[in-house]
């Protein structure tokens, strides 16, 4: 009996994954191929390959963890920065446009990997392991003399440990600044740390202090012995002092984070209180550091807004680039930069093309000649070719205009998206209170279902109820904790 149940729910375990996942999309997803690649497959190689479901799951996961062991090995070579920024212009096609026999893109795909600053990172952690090896060196030289059966070779041994000391100190005091001044967030547990760190201090500052002070009193102790209580007082103070200052340097952190993060409410705020008629600086680049999500919801909610908008009037995009105005020139770059990003980080294979000569149009835009003219005319005329995108770059070009000359409408998109956003926190929120009253019940259910063998198929739809219930809280909490 158990047997056949044991079949029966390896059945339904494979029904229900066949339900939640598409097998031709995860063929189609970018790691499906990029694994096989990793692996010396071609795509001749591929066409016959023919892979179960639970397989095309194992690649997409191998892929994620092979993705992530590269991270970690780059950034310990580089920094985290640098690593985020490489993987960005990989993504963008760097190294074809390296490689491109146009001479202008590799001028400005060159000037674009210069701008990572990969030697700068990796010099910094070269300086930090020759130091490392120097302390090394240094510790086993002086290990050797103290070794030396001569009397001045303790002695020596000593003084030369303390360069390494020395050093030490240096690398962990530049390994914490450099990580409290850098911009990021926070650790779950690092203002923790640091306040127990000063507790600590404070708390064995008191109880010598107090007990070496009550056994002079009771003369069990000279006054003598009160001596060495003044260099464990300094030491005492001095990592209080650190604790104070690295607790007011977390905070610095962390609003430097929020500030360079902000949420979808405070930017609202901030056009909301806007005097201006137009898109500022700085309301652009804070609308620029909204998460996608939040970006492409207002987005959205814009276009709406945008269906009665003149493409003629307003945006140049059939007059040729030397009647542009300055003004003109720069938000048609900012369109032709969108359109460009869309596609080379689209990763189908159709895109690439389209994503190079978008490229090419950036780039003849961004170094204007008489010669770049020219090329920025045939690529015009070749990306008019293409209905469906230039029709999602007249889109592109219409955003970004509509959004830098109508700011109380785009004001107004902000606030819908807000709102939405806020009533779909307020949804989860009470979608997680519901499954948390549901999850106990459903367990006790399950007991008393298991306790009866007439009940077996019952106790089968009830442990997967609960296992989808527990997925699903375990999502929402995940998103709860990714927002703050």
């Amino acid at each position: 009996m158990q047997r056949k149940d044991s079949k029966l729910e390896r059945e339904m375990r494979r029904k229900n994954l066949e339900k939640e996942f598409d097998c031709e999309e995860l063929k189609n997803h970018p790691h499906y191929k990029e694994l096989l690649f990793s692996l010396g497959l071609t795509e001749k190689d591929m066409e016959g390959l023919d892979y179960s479901l639970l397989e095309l799951l194992g690649f997409s996961i191998e892929e994620q963890r092979r993705q992530e062991r590269k991270d970690v090995k780059l950034a310990r070579l580089t920094d985290a920065g640098c690593v985020e920024a490489i993987k960005k212009a990989a993504a963008r096609g760097l190294a074809e446009r390296l490689e491109s026999k146009d001479p202008l893109t590799r001028e400005v795909a060159s000037l674009e990997l210069r701008s990572i600053k990969v030697e700068q990172a990796t010099e910094k952690n070269r300086f930090f392991n020759k130091l490392f090896v120097v302390i090394g060196f240094i510790g086993a030289i002086s290990m050797l003399i103290g070794m030396l059966p001569f009397a001045w070779a303790p002695m020596a041994a000593f003084v030369i440990v303390l360069l390494p000391l020395v050093l030490m100190f240096y690398a962990d005091a530049k390994f914490a600044n450099d990580n409290l001044n850098a911009v990021g967030p926070i650790g779950k547990f690092d203002k923790k740390y640091v306040i127990a760190v000063g507790v600590i201090a404070l708390v064995s500052l008191i109880l010598s202090g107090g007990i070496t002070g009550a056994l002079v009193g009771l003369g069990y102790l000279t006054m003598a012995h009160l001596l060495p209580l003044i260099p464990a007082a300094l030491i005492g103070l001095a990592g209080m002092g650190l604790s104070v200052y690295g607790y007011r340097k977390l905070n610095e952190k962390e609003e430097k984070y929020r500030a360079a993060h902000p949420n979808l409410e405070t930017v609202t705020t901030l056009f909301q209180n806007a005097l201006e008629d137009f898109l500022t600086e700085q309301q652009e680049a804070s609308f620029k550091k909204l998460p996608k999500i939040d970006r492409l919801a207002v987005r959205k909610a814009f276009q709406s807004q945008l269906e009665d908008y003149d493409i003629g009037k307003h945006c140049p995009i059939e007059s040729f680039p030397t009647k542009w105005t300055s003004e003109e020139k720069r938000l048609m770059i900012k369109a032709v930069k969108k359109s460009w990003k869309f596609y080379a980080l689209d990763r189908v294979p159709e895109s690439k093309p389209i994503a190079h000569l978008m490229r090419s149009l950036l780039d003849t835009m961004l170094s204007p000649s008489e010669e770049n003219d020219k090329k920025f005319t045939e690529a015009f005329k070749k990306l008019e070719y293409n209905e469906a995108v230039f029709e999602h770059f007249q889109q592109d070009v219409v955003y970004v205009f509509a959004r830098q000359r109508l700011v109380s409408e785009f004001t107004r998109a902000l606030q819908s998206a807000s709102d939405a956003k806020r009533r779909r926190e307020e949804e989860d929120i009470f979608r997680k209170e519901t499954l948390q009253e549901e999850i106990p019940r459903l367990k006790e259910e399950i007991e008393s279902a298991q306790q009866d063998p007439t009940r077996v198929f019952f106790y089968q739809e009830l442990n997967q109820r609960l296992k989808a219930k527990q997925a699903e809280l375990e999502a929402l909490e995940s998103s709860a904790s990714q927002e703050v």
